[in-house]
């Protein structure tokens, strides 16, 4: 009963006659019965069976007593065969860079296979396309468990998908002797374009930090006969996160046409940007095309100014002087400012805002001071803080006057003294400007010409009568009482009030002083001598008789 032995012949059959076995070496008789088997496995690996006589049941033979062995071991060759396929595609008429594999291995546990040969079979699509690098063996035999790879070339001769068939002839079948083959088929792919696609990049040059400009790029599909299917544009390496891809996806491209894709720079420091953007496609233009994305961020930087004074513009105290704000720029076209505020910090006991702040020159009618308020920051310190704006953005080349903010000056205890510019805004304009501010100096003229100061105590205003007078030596005396510490001058004047020298012009505190003036190189004549200290004032009259 195994479907794997299957009994072909009996001589002498005793199913057509019963047949008497007569012992072994009889003379007479049959003494043995010669039965034919045939193996014909139906699985692999090690099988067995019996065969068992019927005897009459009158000759008293146990049945199973007697029996025949039967065994054999079955084998069956088998194939594998895998194909391959090349990416990216490559150019019609280029040969592939990337060399395809064709892989037969013997996957048999029980028997070694057998090949005859191994060609492209004559049903394949685009045989052409595809040649062996070396010539396929032919009747071999692969050990089980062995396998050989068989490299392919590949050149495209048309667009697309590209698809061969390779055919192995092998005994890998069942079935009896003589060997029988079999054949087993796979494919190797190649695809192919004419032309592809082109790309360009994109260098958005100097951007300023707080202006973030949208510019394209151009994809163009340089083939003929078919479209190119844009699936994205990916930002992968560098700056990533200041290039954004602002374009819809996926995008279809028509063949011999161009289309347009955004991307937006956001710069957030100053320097350079460099980043890779990849083009992916799920045609067979192949995903090795790159956008390289580059830009400088910078600011520009501004600096505001006060004016400096000096002993030359002959200030006093009590008077309202303009402190000059100027600025600096070396584009201010691009600095985009429309509104502006700073704070000029000065010691209270020197400067006292007189709530008035002019336009400068350079500013047009569009400009306005929005406000100037006077604040204390601490018992000895003020700031005044300016805030103007305007429709049309500051412009000009050069150093510009922007504003003129009035201080008065306070009777002070030093001759000079700075002006601070602090907390410079240009609002929503800060992150692309560089702001600083350089401070500005109040200088009290303060020149004294043979002064020889003696102070009596604590005394009134007064200016004393001109010892001697007339006056007929090379000197005079002036004696003069000052009141309140602060700045006095002492001027002496002709007859028709023309200065002739200034001998006291200092700050001085409360008492008597005296100062000995010399007048060798005045004419003869009638002079005045004035006095101005604080609140007060006087002359005195004296004459030069020579």
């Amino acid at each position: 009963t195994s479907p794997h032995f299957r009994i072909t012949k009996v001589v002498p059959d005793p199913a057509v006659t019963p047949v008497n076995l007569e012992p072994v070496g009889s003379p007479i008789g049959v003494t043995d019965i010669v039965v034919f088997v045939q193996f014909e496995p139906q699985i692999e690996g090690q099988l067995n069976s019996t065969v068992v006589p019927e005897f009459d049941p009158n000759d008293n033979i146990t049945p199973g007593s007697v029996v025949g062995d039967l065994a054999g071991f079955g084998i069956l060759p088998k194939i594998e065969v895998n194909g391959d396929t090349l990416r990216p595609a490559i150019l019609v008429g280029t040969r592939h860079p990337n060399t395809a594999y064709v892989t037969i291995k013997s996957t048999s546990t029980t028997a070694d296979l057998y090949i005859s040969e191994i060609k492209w079979s004559p049903t394949s699509k685009h045989p052409g396309d595809f040649v062996w690098v070396d010539q396929p063996p032919s009747n071999f035999t692969l050990k089980r468990g062995e396998s050989i790879k068989l490299p392919v070339y590949f050149t495209p001769s048309f667009v697309n998908e590209r698809i061969t068939t390779v055919d192995v002839l092998s005994d890998a079948v069942t079935g009896p002797e003589p060997i029988n083959f079999i054949t087993t088929s796979d494919y190797v792919v190649g695809y192919g374009y004419e032309s592809g696609i082109i790309n360009d990049s994109i260098n958005y040059g100097l951007v300023l930090l707080c202006d973030e400009p949208v510019r394209p790029f151009r994809i163009t599909n340089t083939s003929s006969t078919t479209d190119a299917v844009i699936d994205s544009v990916v930002i992968f390496s560098g700056d990533i996160n200041n290039f954004v891809i602002e374009s819809n996806f996926p995008q279809t491209i028509g063949s011999k046409q161009t289309n347009t894709f955004n991307v937006r720079f956001k710069p957030d420091r100053t320097g350079s940007f460099t980043a890779l953007a990849r083009i992916y496609s799920s045609d067979e233009i192949g995903d090795d095309h790159y956008v390289l994305l580059q830009g400088t961020g910078y600011t520009v930087p501004i600096s505001l100014k006060l004016k400096e004074y000096t002993k030359d513009d002959n200030l006093a105290p009590g008077i309202v002087i303009p402190i000059e704000v100027t600025a600096t720029s070396g584009n201010w076209s691009e600095a985009g400012i429309t509104e502006i505020q700073f704070d000029v910090v000065y010691n209270n006991k020197w400067l006292k805002f007189a709530n008035n702040v002019n336009i400068g020159t350079n500013l047009d009618n569009s400009w306005q001071v929005i406000s100037s308020i006077e604040t204390p920051i601490n018992s000895n310190t003020n700031r005044t803080t300016i805030r103007a704006k305007g429709t049309n953005p500051i412009s000009g080349n050069g150093v510009l006057s922007l504003f003129l903010p009035r201080f008065q000056i306070m009777l002070s205890d030093i001759k000079d003294f700075p002006v601070e510019i602090t907390n410079i805004t240009a609002f929503s304009r800060d992150v692309c400007v560089t702001r600083s501010g350089e401070p500005g100096k109040v200088v009290i003229n303060t020149c004294v010409v043979n002064l020889r100061p003696i102070v009596f105590g604590k005394v009134q205003y007064s200016l004393h009568s001109i010892d001697p007078n007339p006056v007929t030596g090379e000197t005079i005396r002036l004696t003069y009482d000052v009141a309140l510490d602060g700045y006095t001058r002492l001027e002496i004047v002709n007859s028709i009030g023309e200065l002739i020298g200034v001998p006291v012009s200092n700050e001085l505190e409360s008492g008597r002083y005296q100062a000995i003036v010399p007048i060798e190189n005045l004419a003869s004549g009638v002079y005045y001598v004035r006095m101005i200290s604080g609140p007060y004032f006087d002359s005195k009259a004296f004459v030069i008789a020579r």
